[in-house]
């Protein structure tokens, strides 16, 4: 040892420049009165220099190296001591830092499995999200291809039935024009028939709808010549049981020519407003008909 220090109020040590505090427990040092503090130091002596301080008008007294060995010895006992304590505390202050080491390395991992598996989710939702637009946009493509698809059927059919219906409009067209040829022969050939035919016998049917006046060139006039007119009466009158028939005008005017309608179409049988156009063989044929039927009648009655 080659110097010691000692302070009273302070409970401080200090052996060759390391000193250490005392707690007021651990102070035993009360055999001084108004002790203030202990210097000491090697001089080389077996005693040593030193002397001892005082909180008051005492003067200093001398202290040798034996009166100070208890306050070394204690010392040194209180500096092993927290010498011990400091490095307990050391070593729990080591572990609690490798805890909290462990802990922020720990921590580091959770987090970076965490940032990784919240990369992976935000990967897959984009993933998905890639998907689901690459789905609905060819999903909208083949929607689209077949709205194209059935809008060109839908154009070639139209197209179809339009040319079909040009076809049938055009054979309609070139058959009308070709049985109108026909029908002029076959008028012009059932001429005859109809010369054959009595006059009282033939019938003249007209469309309600046609100006009569159109017709005033086609009436026989000898028809009108040939009627007997009703004899002059005298006195009373009989009045017949069933009425007469029909004479002249009288037959065409309650003719019903509503009837025809259903049979046939007026309208074709004239072309020009001045030059009435022979009947359809159709037609022709029914008038045929009636005519024979009329003429065996005739036959019979007479």
């Amino acid at each position: 040892m080659k110097q010691f220090t000692l302070i009273e109020q302070d409970r401080y040590i200090k052996v060759d420049g390391t000193g250490i505090f005392f707690t007021v427990e651990n102070w035993p040092f009360t055999d001084i009165e108004h002790l203030w503090a202990i210097q000491w130091k090697d001089d080389g002596t077996p005693d040593g220099e030193g002397w001892v301080e005082y909180d008051s008008a005492i003067p200093n007294t001398p202290i040798a190296r034996c009166q100070i060995d208890k306050y070394v010895e204690h010392y040194r006992t209180e500096l092993s001591s927290q010498l011990e304590e400091k490095k307990r505390r050391e070593e729990e202050e080591k572990k609690k830092s490798v805890s909290w080491e462990e802990a922020m390395a720990e921590l580091e991992l959770q987090m970076d499995s965490m940032q990784k598996n919240h990369d992976e989710y935000v990967k897959d939702l984009e993933k998905d999200h890639d998907m689901q637009m690459q789905r609905m946009w060819s999903t909208t493509e083949m929607h689209e291809k077949e709205h194209k698809q059935q809008m060109e059927f839908l154009m070639k059919d139209h197209e179809l039935q339009i040319e079909r219906i040009q076809t049938q409009q055009k054979l309609d067209h070139d058959t009308f024009f070709e049985n109108q040829d026909a029908a002029e022969e076959v008028a012009n050939d059932s001429k005859q028939m109809f010369e054959s035919v009595p006059t009282d016998s033939q019938v003249t049917l007209f469309d309600g709808e046609v100006d009569e006046s159109l017709f005033d060139d086609a009436i026989d006039d000898s028809y009108f010549e040939n009627v007997v007119a009703s004899p002059e009466v005298t006195g009373e009158v009989e009045v017949p049981t069933e009425p007469a028939p029909p004479q002249g005008d009288d037959f065409f005017k309650n003719f019903d020519l509503s009837t025809l309608d259903d049979e046939f179409n007026l309208e074709m049988m004239f072309e020009d407003e001045n030059e009435p156009q022979p009947v359809v063989k159709e037609i022709e044929n029914l008038i045929a008909e009636d005519d024979d039927a009329k003429v065996s009648d005739n036959d019979k009655c007479c």
